[in-house]
C-alpha cells in the first residue's frame, strides 16, 4: 500500500498508525522555520517527512516504539529526497536519550483513555495512552524542548483540559489553538502549539476538514495543497 504525495511516497502496510487527515492537518498547520525537529511516535513517518519538506535546512529525528512501524518509516525515509536530513530511532519517548534540544517537537500521539480496548494489542498501543500517558508526553517532551522552542500536537477536544493541565505543570503554555470542527460547529479536535513563555493573546482559529457532501473544505484544501499530489477539489 503506497500513498503518493507531491514530494515523497508513503508505504503504510505495517504501520499501526496510517496516514490520515489529522496528521496531514497537523503537519500543514506548522508555522515558522525550524532547524532541529523531533517527531514523537512517527508511525509511517508522515510528519517527519512533511517537516523535512517544509524546512529545507532542518534535521529531523523521529522516534517510534513499534518495530514494524519503525521499519516502515525507516524505509520511507531512505526512499525520500530528504533522507540525508532524517533519522529514526526505535524507542519510546520515556527511553529516548539525546543531548539535542529541539526548536520544534511535533506529535500525533495516542489519545484514547478509559475506553474499550481492542482485542489487538498493537492497535491498543497505537490508539490508547498505554505506552505514552498524557503526563509522560509533557514531562519528557518539555525536557527536550529548546528555551524558545515550540510543541505542536493534535488531540480530541474532550481531552483539552487534561492536556492544558499537564502542559502547565511542566511550564508549557498555549500560544495558538486551532479548533477542528464539524459543519454544525461542534469541536472534535484541538491543534495546540505550546511554548515556555505564557502570552495573553493566544491565537485562535478553526477549520473544517470535510463537508457533509463528502468534499473537503476550501480551507483544508488550501492549507494542504503543497503536500497532496492530487487536487482535492476534484474529489
Amino acid at each position: 500500500m503506497i500513498f503518493k504525495l507531491k514530494q515523497f511516497n508513503l508505504k503504510q502496510a505495517d504501520s499501526l498508525q496510517k496516514m490520515g487527515s489529522d496528521s496531514m492537518l497537523l503537519g500543514a498547520s506548522v508555522k515558522g522555520e525550524y532547524n532541529q525537529i523531533l517527531d514523537i511516535g512517527t508511525g509511517t513517518g508522515i510528519l517527519a517527512l512533511m517537516m523535512a519538506q517544509k524546512n529545507i535546512k532542518a534535521n529531523v529525528i523521529a522516534i517510534e516504539p513499534h518495530l514494524l512501524s519503525f521499519n516502515e518509516a525507516q524505509l520511507n525515509f531512505k526512499q525520500s529526497q530528504f533522507s540525508n536530513r532524517l533519522k529514526i530511532e526505535n524507542t519510546k519517548l520515556q527511553n529516548f536519550k539525546t543531548s539535542n534540544k529541539f526548536d520544534l517537537i511535533i506529535s500525533n500521539p495516542p489519545y484514547y483513555e478509559n475506553s474499550t480496548l481492542s482485542q489487538q494489542d498493537s492497535r491498543n498501543l497505537a490508539r490508547h495512552t498505554i505506552d505514552l500517558p498524557i503526563i509522560d508526553f509533557y514531562k519528557y517532551s518539555s525536557q527536550l524542548l529548546a528555551e524558545n522552542g515550540k510543541i505542536h500536537l493534535i488531540f480530541p477536544y474532550d481531552l483539552q483540559k487534561k492536556h492544558l493541565h499537564f502542559a502547565k505543570q511542566y511550564g508549557l503554555y498555549p500560544i495558538s489553538i486551532i479548533n477542528v470542527i464539524k459543519e454544525n460547529q461542534k469541536t472534535i479536535r484541538n491543534i495546540i502549539t505550546y511554548a515556555f513563555n505564557k502570552i495573553d493573546d493566544v491565537k485562535n482559529d478553526s477549520i473544517i476538514i470535510s463537508l457533509s457532501n463528502g468534499k473537503y473544505s476550501e480551507k483544508y484544501i488550501e492549507l494542504t495543497k503543497e503536500f497532496y499530489a492530487h487536487d482535492l477539489s476534484k474529489k
